[in-house]
């Protein structure tokens, strides 16, 4: 068994189908072992580019209400509930979270800034539709 699965919850939804570990979850694991820990995200289903101004409290506060108003045909309300909670414990825990636009120069400057992760799901690569 590989160190994360030891260390990271593996969460499972309704169905028991397993939903893995969330992106924020993954980053308060990371704060705990004394990284500095940025996310740079683009994912407009969960947050919002207005949003990108925001303080961490007001968008901890931003996250519970979206959280009311969310929906989505593969996920299940207990599933959003678990990855708004894994964003939320990672602001909470001073993570940071930025909305950026990312293009080729964003992340030429990121990497000369220093090492990422970078996440990035099999459709985008691929040009799959989300919902196949």
């Amino acid at each position: 068994m590989s160190v994360c699965k030891q260390v990271l919850h593996i969460y499972k939804v309704v169905d028991g189908k397993p939903l893995g570990t969330s992106l924020g979850h993954m980053g308060c694991y990371l704060l705990k072992q004394g990284f500095e820990v940025k996310f740079h995200i683009v994912d407009v289903e969960i947050f919002d580019r207005s949003w990108s101004k925001l303080s961490s409290g007001q968008l901890v506060h931003k996250l519970g209400e979206r959280l009311q108003h969310i929906s989505h045909t593969r996920y299940d309300k207990t599933a959003f509930e678990i990855i708004f909670d894994g964003y939320v414990s990672f602001i909470k825990s001073g993570g940071l979270i930025v909305l950026p636009i990312i293009d080729e120069i964003y992340l030429v400057k990121q990497l000369m800034m220093g090492p990422i992760i970078a996440i990035v799901n099999y459709n985008f690569f691929n040009n799959n539709s989300k919902y196949k």
